[in-house]
């Protein structure tokens, strides 16, 4: 993932900053661009800006309470200027069809469409995300984290399909079988005629995840979206966490796969009575993390958590004994063990 940084500095620099500092650790610092402190000295900054957005794939607006009355040095408002480094930054995303954040702080709202030119009023319907300054500073970021990963994982889930695009001409994959195929269609048709149903969103889910588990590719991104879908129409479904965070697991692995981010280790010789003990075990993958599968990684944590914990909160009330109904609770047991063996934590006693 790059993420293209926008703001104005006299509008909210400092806060910026601290976003920034806060993502970069998170994602790595080579995720991001940060506007044009990131540019060198004598250089055509549109030049510069429109290869950088080229090459991103999401720009986070920074939107602060001066940031569409700023004026310049003849008392224009700077937005009234074609050549103002921040319109041309999202006048450029939005012909590109490069998705935006718009990140609100310092209490700022939404700039109103009549308030903007109109080669950008289309930002003012765009889903933004609240940073506030502390004490909510860092629960804001979390969920701006949980945004970008989102991006991210979007991302990796599009360049698996293309590469696995001329494969699947040639071999079925799981989900395109006649039998699944069939399956899927029928799942497709209900959600078609009740897009809050639940039950098929969270099968059709699951069938793609375990065709994406096995072969990538358009069970990922049909897991993905339908795990998503439940969890914003009612994020209080365990099951829905649980996928989200069996797909976040594998879109993890694959991503480390796909970029090489891996090494095959032969494991000991087995030891054995008899005498044809030389024998050597299977080799084995041994996984770097770096920043970005780590935060990938920690989504996946991160939704398994919450699955148990609505579990919880449902036996607490009364609920009786709660069991996962499209996930064995063992299985995800064992596969947030693995997210965390992993990431290099303790496992859970």
């Amino acid at each position: 993932m790059k993420c293209f940084i926008s703001y104005r500095h006299d509008d909210s620099r400092a806060i910026t900053e601290r976003i920034y500092d806060r993502l970069s650790n998170y994602f790595g610092k080579d995720s991001f661009f940060k506007d044009i402190d990131d540019l060198p000295p004598a250089a055509n900054f549109k030049e510069k800006l429109e290869h950088s957005l080229t090459a991103s794939s999401v720009l986070m607006a920074v939107i602060g309470k001066n940031w569409a009355k700023v004026v310049d040095a003849e008392g224009r408002r700077r937005l009234e200027n074609s050549n103002d480094y921040v319109r041309f930054e999202l006048e450029t995303a939005l012909r590109l069809d490069i998705p935006i954040i718009p990140v609100l702080v310092d209490n700022a709202n939404m700039p109103e469409a009549k308030e903007l030119p109109s080669t950008i009023q289309e930002l003012t319907v765009r889903q933004g995300v609240v940073v506030r300054h502390d004490p909510d500073f860092h629960r804001d970021v979390e969920r701006l984290i949980l945004f970008l990963t989102e991006f991210l994982v979007d991302e990796i889930i599009t360049q698996d399909e293309i590469q696995r695009k001329s494969l699947e001409t040639q071999i079925p994959t799981p989900i395109q079988l006649p039998p699944m195929k069939r399956l899927i269609d029928s799942l497709s048709q209900r959600i078609q005629l009740n897009k809050f149903d639940f039950d098929a969103l969270l099968k059709r889910g699951q069938i793609g995840y375990i065709s994406g588990e096995m072969s990538g590719g358009i069970g990922l991104r049909q897991a993905f979206d339908d795990f998503r879908k439940v969890i914003r129409i009612n994020p209080e479904v365990a099951d829905a966490h649980f996928g989200l965070g069996c797909v976040y697991r594998v879109i993890a692995i694959h991503d480390m796969m796909m970029r090489g981010c891996y090494t095959l280790e032969s494991r000991d010789k087995l030891k054995s009575d008899r005498d044809d003990s030389s024998k050597k075990g299977p080799a084995s993958i041994r996984y770097h993390v770096d920043a970005q599968s780590r935060a990938i990684l920690n989504a996946a944590l991160s939704e398994f958590h919450e699955g148990f914990r609505l579990q919880q909160l449902w036996q607490a009330n009364g609920e009786g004994k709660v069991q996962t109904v499209y996930f064995d609770t063992l299985d995800i047991m064992s596969r947030m063990e693995s997210v965390r063996s992993l990431l290099g934590l303790a496992p859970i006693l």
